[in-house]
């Protein structure tokens, strides 16, 4: 297993992996064989088979094969479905918020069994993402290609209505004032996208220091109730409500590839998405583009928050009781 361990854990600087042990059959030439489910695409995916295939090549112990499983919310219930089973994959990529449920589905390897036995050194790795994978002092996962929330704009738009294109703006308040500007100094584009989308509700969230559930979102006692209706959750609907009624936002629904091409088609300055975009938007945009931080409300001050995604190793044909239960992460 210690092999497996180093294959991603040395890749920390480009994807960020949970992983766990399971039991592992051989291929015709008596290598190990580690079945590896994922979520990526384009050039996140890419990315992935090469390294995949340069681990491959450089020894004759251990192959690896990557299996793309759709989206984390459809890989999720894939996994839950074999959990426990010989078709089980070796490791598996889960988003953030998934963890609770493989901690409770038994069906894991807490990696710090790996980090212990091979006496790992984590504090090479990003100190504020490897605290969000330890829960209860025990690394159940490693991070794997963590993102961030990141605002793109375009610089275009800005200079034409008057804007510092390299000063985006940093609040609500300041968001919505840009918007008025830029659909006044560019024709038939709106201000700001906003995603319908549970991760960037919860990101800006978490950027006024506010939690989606109570109990400090499950992680000190299992969670009862929900935590955003107050305050800081309202502001959220509020800010998009004030920019629906000045005519600024621009809907697209649940479709962040509809929301993205309007983006790079001219259609809107500002949206929110995860960082790891990034590379797609700035190199389709046949304009100039910009990369901010996401905005909070000029009533608060911003916390900073950053979330990511994460690979699980399985435990197939076995299963395990989690020594205590959460809610969710």
């Amino acid at each position: 297993m210690k092999r497996k361990l180093g294959i991603f854990v040395s890749t920390a600087s480009l994807v960020a992996l949970a992983a766990c042990g399971s039991s592992d059959s051989t291929d015709a030439d008596g290598k190990t064989v580690v079945t590896f489910w994922h979520s990526m695409g384009g050039p996140a995916q890419v990315a992935l088979d090469q390294i995949v295939s340069s681990y491959n090549e450089s020894q004759d112990e251990v192959q690896v094969n990557a299996e793309f499983q759709g989206t984390y919310e459809e890989s999720l219930p894939k996994f839950h479905s074999v959990g426990g089973t010989e078709d089980a994959p070796t490791i598996i990529q889960v988003q953030e918020i998934g963890s609770m449920s493989m901690i409770n589905s038994g069906n894991i390897e807490p990696i710090q069994r790996f980090i212990d036995g091979e006496d790992y050194d984590m504090s090479g790795l990003e100190e504020n993402i490897t605290n969000y994978y330890n829960i209860d002092d025990q690394f159940y996962s490693m991070p794997f290609n963590s993102s961030t929330p990141v605002m793109y704009y375009n610089k275009d738009a800005f200079a034409a209505a008057g804007l510092d294109p390299e000063a985006p703006p940093e609040t609500y308040e300041e968001v919505e004032e840009a918007s008025k500007k830029i659909i006044e100094a560019n024709d038939g584009m709106r201000g700001f996208a906003l995603q319908a989308y549970g991760w960037l509700f919860e990101e800006l969230l978490a950027n006024q220091g506010g939690h989606l559930l109570n109990n400090e979102n499950g992680r000190s006692e299992l969670a009862t109730e929900v935590a955003f209706d107050d305050e800081k959750g309202r502001s959220i609907f509020h800010w998009v409500e004030r920019m629906i009624e000045e005519g600024t936002f621009m809907n697209y629904g649940t479709n962040s590839d509809n929301m993205v091409a309007g983006f790079l088609s001219g259609e809107v300055a500002m949206f929110m998405q995860s960082s790891a975009q990034s590379r797609d938007v700035i190199d389709n945009a046949p304009f100039e583009v910009g990369v901010g931080f996401i905005p909070y409300p000029e009533t608060q001050s911003e916390k900073g928050w950053s979330s990511g995604e994460l690979a699980f190793g399985c435990l197939p044909g076995k299963r395990q009781k989690s020594k205590k239960p959460h809610g969710i992460l």
